[in-house]
């Protein structure tokens, strides 16, 4: 460091970021001086070429064999230095401890949970050996399925990454376009396919929901399709109003008296229809496992409709002349005595896979490869749950619908865990924080992608 032309910044290889952005170290490196973060634990530094330079010549003066130290080590030497100069005969313009020793978490229930006061209150965390070891004795290291106490110090990769993520998506205030922020991994292909969705906002929420919350749902669903590799594209009422066809469904279903939510429903085949190719439509709180772009872009260059949950519309494709055939093969169909559950997109689907051969429907692809709900096993009382690989590797994506994450949560306890509990009644209002977590988890200790 003293070698470099400007001097700079220092840390160990097991310190990681928490409140130490890059504008905040913008800040401090225009401030004089040498300055050490973890007193004379040299974990974190910082000083121009001639402080450090400074602090390196001063050791070497004292360095001898009989040095009235524990060891002679560079962390036993400054702290040496520290207690023998005054700071101003080092050079040293900042001596505290604003990094957190070890894993910023607390034991709980279902294991280990960040503490975001902790957390925030530092600019980073050191890792050590040591302190990693004592945080599997105090049950504070991130969980990490199947690892051995004698792994704290091998494991520390995973257990950053997870400490990470944990601190990102549920201590950093940001804005609802960051809240499910991750490590995007990009594939590398030379086309991106696109994956759309239909989101239209309603005043004061919806559907157990507030506006907040189906906000950071969309965010999360855009940024875990992009980290695949996707490009995404959210449609709206707009896009559906658009399509030749508006008026004369909205008529048909309003005769039909279907509620309004179910027309909104009716709206994203409107909006698809009218796409230049057509192409691909998920729901919003449906998330990519094993559908990659590259996997994306074989699937769309086979013909025809292709449904991946039965009727349930969660994840569609098809070309436009696809896409309008069976939006007016709906049309055909709506009326108020139709034999059916209730009016709605998902029940018209059905109706008309159970009356028309896949043929006439122009249906190429009729299955169910999206999982309900979360692929997670309960890993019994004090464990929580646990992602199943072998489940969420079988799957295109998981479909997290209100009911799959009621039960979930009240029936399976499978709903990932999220950091300061919840109640029964956030199942579907927490569902952005929990799909990150799956896709943290999923990407892993599931993925070979």
């Amino acid at each position: 460091m003293a070698n470099q032309d400007h001097g700079g910044w220092m840390t160990d290889y097991d310190n990681f970021p928490l409140t130490l952005t890059a504008e905040k170290g913008l800040d401090i490196q225009n401030q004089p001086g040498f300055k050490s973060f973890q007193f004379h634990v040299p974990a974190l530094l910082h000083g121009d070429k001639e402080s450090w330079n400074r602090i390196l010549e001063l050791m070497l003066k004292i360095i001898k064999p009989d040095l009235d130290v524990k060891i002679i080590s560079d962390m036993q030497l400054f702290l040496y230095l520290h207690e023998h100069l005054s700071e101003q005969e080092m050079g040293v313009s900042n001596w505290e401890n604003v990094v957190h020793a070890g894993f910023p978490y607390v034991p709980g229930e279902d294991g280990p949970q960040i503490d975001c006061n902790v957390a925030s209150s530092y600019l980073t965390a050191h890792l050590s050996h040591k302190d990693s070891n004592d945080a599997v004795e105090l049950r504070t290291y991130p969980r990490i399925s199947g690892m051995q106490s004698e792994d704290h110090a091998e494991k520390r990769a995973e257990a950053a990454s997870i400490m990470m993520h944990d601190y990102k998506n549920y201590c950093v205030k940001v804005s609802p376009n960051h809240i499910a922020n991750q490590e995007v991994i990009q594939h590398p292909i030379i086309q991106q396919p696109i994956m759309h969705t239909f989101f239209e906002p309603v005043k004061g929420g919806c559907c157990g929901m507030t506006e907040e919350g189906h906000a950071n749902l969309l965010h999360a669903w855009e940024t875990a399709w992009k980290s695949y590799g996707w490009d995404t594209k959210v449609l709206n009422e707009a896009d559906a109003r658009s399509n030749p066809y508006f008026n004369q469904l909205q008529s048909l279903l309003i005769e039909a008296n279907v509620n309004e939510y179910d027309r909104k429903c009716f709206a994203r085949w409107l909006a698809m229809a009218n796409q230049d190719q057509g192409g691909w439509m998920t729901d919003y709180d449906n998330f990519p496992l094993t559908l990659t772009a590259e996997k994306g872009l074989d699937i769309q260059n086979q013909p025809g409709f292709k449904s991946f949950q039965f009727h349930v519309p969660a994840l569609l494709h098809g070309d436009k002349e696809s896409w309008n055939r069976i939006l007016e093969l709906m049309l055909k169909i709506i009326k108020p005595d139709l034999d059916v559950k209730i009016i709605s997109d998902m029940q018209l689907f059905l109706y008309l896979h159970e009356h028309l051969s896949e043929q006439e429907m122009g249906v190429s692809n009729w299955e169910n490869v999206v999982h309900a709900g979360f692929p997670y096993v309960w890993g019994g009382p004090g464990n929580g749950s646990k992602i199943d690989c072998q489940t969420a590797s079988s799957y295109l994506t998981a479909h997290l619908s209100h009911k799959d994450s009621q039960d979930a949560l009240t029936l399976h306890h499978t709903y990932p865990r999220i950091p300061g509990g919840m109640q029964a009644e956030d199942h579907a209002e927490k569902r952005a924080e929990a799909a990150s977590m799956m896709m943290h988890d999923y990407r892993n200790f599931c993925s070979k992608i």
